[in-house]
């Protein structure tokens, strides 16, 4: 009997607001661990692998469609590859976690597994097994399971998703408890059997062809980093100014790619600038849109770009907003600092009795 397995690559590499403070996007995270993880699987026998989503991450392919599409092959397994975030903004904590849908046992009992095996993969702390109502678990008609492998927005975190043997090791962890749930037996001297997959896939021209329409087809064909951080080295390296990943900006990337442009000769900035010069120039918009964007464009390391972008905030006046109903709940839920019982939570919150109220009923509704 063959196991079927879908697999789910998290978000598309342009998906609005799935990245790191640092600019780094979700799927590039996702890729390396739903790579590993097939790759792991190709040792065992009678092992189909369903992708049910865009493998090159270039469509962001709906969730309903992926499990429209793992329950119309009959998976017998649904895993969804994440990595989580709680605010957007840097913090001090964070872990791994696995998400299944309530009154599931056969998907808890893979999830309490996986989820050590992961933690211990990435070096993080283990959040344990989260029973929540999330599409990419309810919806699949047999066991589901949504890994979060750490948050892109913790200090701690983000160096081991920085990290791309540890996000391997991590695609490897969830196969072994895979492995071990399903009692598989490694295939002898058969541990390359490619891994199928009935999903069409977008067709790779041959390296020699200058026909491509995806700049990330083009690299990888040869062998080439075609992650984002890469290709905003590249796009500064032959011109193109402020790269956010978009499709013109990519098309353009290719073009000067196949055509065999020579790189610009970048113009020579003053060796030293002050913080309130460079903070001169983002308000000016010289530097672009976004934090990542704008520090490789000043050149600078974190540490100084942080000060400009303090010297920024305080010109404008910026200060902490208040935060909603919404936020509050969704920290008690994923903020790992929280402290138990409602007293200390309210505390923690600096609200009041009605406020903390309306901030439990969203609790309760999230959950």
């Amino acid at each position: 009997m063959t196991l079927k397995i879908g697999v789910s690559r998290g978000h598309g590499k342009y998906t609005a607001g799935k990245r790191s403070p640092a600019g780094e996007r979700e799927w590039y995270f996702n890729n390396v661990v739903a790579n590993a993880f097939i790759r792991y699987m190709t040792k065992f026998d009678n092992v189909e692998i369903i992708e049910v989503a865009d493998p090159t991450g270039e469509v962001d392919t709906g969730l309903v469609e992926r499990t429209n599409l793992a329950n119309k092959y009959g998976v017998d397994i649904y895993i969804a590859f994440h990595h989580n975030a709680y605010q957007g903004v840097w913090f001090n904590g964070g872990g791994s976690e696995v998400h299944v849908r309530p009154n599931a046992p056969q998907a808890a009992a893979l999830a309490r597994i996986a989820a050590p095996l992961i933690a211990k993969a990435m070096g993080l702390a283990n959040r344990g097994v989260k029973v929540t109502n999330l599409h990419e678990t309810r919806e699949p008609h047999q066991i589901a399971m949504l890994i979060e492998g750490g948050f892109m927005d913790s200090n701690q975190d983000i160096v081991a998703m920085r990290d791309e043997s540890k996000l391997t090791a991590q695609g490897e962890a969830v196969g072994k408890a895979v492995e071990q749930y399903f009692g598989l037996k490694s295939v002898k001297g058969n541990t390359d059997k490619p891994a199928a997959s009935p999903t069409p896939k977008p067709a790779v021209k041959p390296a020699s062809s200058n026909k491509y329409t995806s700049v990330v087809n083009y690299l990888d064909d040869r062998k080439i980093d075609s992650s984002y951080n890469n290709r905003a080295r590249l796009a500064k390296t032959y011109g193109i100014k402020n790269y956010q990943g978009t499709e013109a900006q990519n098309i353009e990337l290719l073009k000067k790619l196949q055509s065999g442009a020579k790189p610009v000769k970048q113009a020579t900035e003053p060796k030293s600038k002050s913080v309130s010069q460079m903070a001169d120039e983002v308000e000016s918009g010289k530097h672009g849109d976004g934090h990542y964007n704008r520090r490789i464009s000043l050149g600078v390391t974190q540490a100084v770009y942080n000060k400009v972008k303090a010297e920024v905030n305080r010109r404008a006046g910026v200060s902490k907003p208040k935060r909603s109903i919404n936020e509050m709940a969704r920290e008690i839920i994923n903020n790992p600092r929280v402290p138990k019982g409602h007293a200390a939570r309210q505390k923690w919150l600096g609200v009041g009795n009605a406020t903390y109220a309306k901030v439990r009923a969203k609790v309760n509704q999230l959950m």
